[in-house]
């Protein structure tokens, strides 16, 4: 009756392991006969147990698992398919018909799931019977290499043989050499010189045994050695293919994005002006600049709008409008694209010096002397826009409805570079931070003065007061918190110095009383 096979792969090797006795025995003999030997007793045990650790159970285990997984998920997949035919019974039309096609093909993709689980449990279920039968095999081989003897003698028998090549003359030497050559011991007796002991018996014996050694033992135990260095390579080789069909078929596993449904509408890219009521709460700073009322005192004096340039954000918000109505797009469009000009050609936080700052305003009204770069006109059921825009990147715009009202913007770069949206009045030219030249004044100005300047200064000839020019008073210029100048930094704010009142040489004085107009500080002395 044999023994019951093991049902693991250590003990497997523990069955076989018997065979590595032989080496254990005879190894050592191989060294102590003179002759070379790449390989020792430990080291072949190693190879030995190259697959000791191997669970072929768990892997057996696993494989179950997957065959049950993949036989669940097919009788899901069933009912799936089962609903899906019994909603397009009861649902007609594209909506059923793209809701139809991605449930079938989420079936499809799902019963390839199953096959590639029932695949992989299969090769599982495999590689745990190919495992556990190469190591049975290599088990089988290694327990035959046991053996007692080496070419026909045992390991005492060799023992003699390697001392007798050596020559020696040891009682329990001879007694074991007797038994492999028959009529030594009488040869030994019979000699009894011991020159000729050693030249007719002991020489002759010492050949005898060194050839045996020579052409028997070694070569019979480096074949033993190959052989059995050779069954752990084969045995190691067909468990690392095992292992590798096991990888390649988890790697077939399909990968590719789950079956969806595809977006009928796309996301609306809003480029338009949000509705009325729609602005969120915390964009409550204004983004143009506006322009207070002027200062009650002096009353005789005209003050220009101070502009409050407040933190713009990082692009500039538009008014809100009532309606989102072709004309509002197209307003939006063309403001937009003229703020990007404006944004990508100013410098930031680099403001030009005080002499040469002129404000919106001033340079709506200076005479025009850059060439337009553009010009856009649209109107739409009695609404209209007109966009320029300079060639200093300045953009005019102007707006007018049904009623007749109409609207006249000016945007520029501001201190930081960034745009900033002003109103202009058309009815009053506002005035600039710097006094004007005469020749700044537009035509209908200066024509509309002329007759009160005269007047005023014949008033003040008749008098014979002196004609005193009114004061300009410059409204403070707020400075952006990262541009800061030096002044303000070191609390010393130097205030513009007001102009002095320029006496005429004939010594004749302006009216008491008479008001002063603006236009008449922006002219300069008379």
């Amino acid at each position: 009756m044999t023994a019951p096979v093991p049902s693991t792969i250590d003990g497997l090797l523990d069955l076989g392991s018997e065979g590595l006795t032989f080496f254990a025995t005879f190894l050592p003999l191989v060294g102590a006969s003179g002759a070379p030997m790449t390989t020792t007793h430990v080291a072949l045990c190693a190879r030995y147990d190259e697959q000791r650790g191997l669970d072929t159970e768990a892997l057996r285990a696993d494989a179950d698992r997957l065959g049950a997984a993949a036989a669940e998920a097919r009788a899901e997949i069933g009912r799936q398919s089962d609903a899906a035919e019994s909603l397009g019974q009861a649902w007609s039309g594209d909506a059923a018909d793209a809701a139809l096609d991605l449930l079938r093909r989420q079936c499809a993709r799902s019963a390839g799931h199953a096959d590639q689980l029932e695949a992989i449990g299969s090769a599982m279920a495999s590689a745990s019977a190919g495992l556990h039968a190469i190591v049975e095999d290599k088990s089988i081989a290694a327990s035959a290499f046991r053996t007692d003897e080496v070419g026909g003698r045992d390991a005492a028998q060799v023992a003699a043989t390697i001392a007798g090549a050596g020559g020696a003359s040891a009682p329990d030497a001879v007694e074991t050499l007797a038994s492999v050559f028959p009529g030594l011991e009488a040869m030994l007796l019979s000699a009894s010189d011991p020159g000729r002991r050693q030249a007719e018996v002991l020489e002759p014996v010492a050949a005898r045994c060194r050839e045996w050694l020579d052409t028997v033992f070694v070569p019979a135990m480096t074949e033993r050695v190959a052989a059995f260095e050779e069954l752990c390579t084969s045995t190691e080789t067909a468990v690392s293919e095992i292992y590798a069909a096991l990888c390649a078929a988890a790697v077939d596993i399909d990968g590719s994005p789950w079956p969806s449904g595809h977006r009928s509408v796309e996301d609306d890219a809003c480029e338009c002006v949000p509705a009325e009521g729609t602005v969120p709460a915390a964009a409550t700073t204004p983004a143009s600049v506006t322009a207070p009322a002027a200062a009650p005192e002096p009353p005789s004096l005209a003050v220009a709008p101070s502009p409050v340039v407040a933190e713009p954000p990082a692009t500039l918000p538009l008014a809100p409008v009532e309606d989102r109505s072709p004309l509002a797009e197209l307003i939006g469009r063309a403001v937009r694209d003229a703020v990007t000009e404006v944004v990508s050609t100013a410098a930031p936080c680099d403001p030009p010096p005080a002499e040469a700052q002129i404000s919106p305003e001033a340079a709506l009204t200076a005479p025009a002397e850059n060439v337009e770069r553009g010009h856009l006109e649209a109107e739409l059921d009695g609404r209209g826009v007109s966009v320029a825009l300079g060639a200093d990147g300045a953009v005019d715009i102007r707006t007018h409805d049904a009623a007749g009202e109409s609207h006249h913007f000016a945007l520029a770069a501001g201190p930081l570079g960034l745009p900033v949206l002003t109103e202009v009045m058309d009815e009053a030219a506002p005035q600039s931070d710097q006094p004007s030249e005469p020749s700044s004044e537009t035509p209908d100005t200066a024509e509309r003065d002329e007759p009160h300047r005269e007047a005023v200064e014949q008033d003040a000839a008749d008098e014979g007061l002196p004609v005193v020019e009114a004061p300009v008073v410059e409204a403070p210029v707020v400075a952006p918190p990262d541009c800061i100048p030096t002044a303000v930094e070191s609390g010393g704010v130097t205030e513009p110095a007001a102009p002095q009142p320029v006496t005429d040489p004939s010594g004749e004085a302006a009216t008491v009383g008479e008001p002063a107009r603006p236009e008449l500080a922006e002219a300069g002395p008379l």
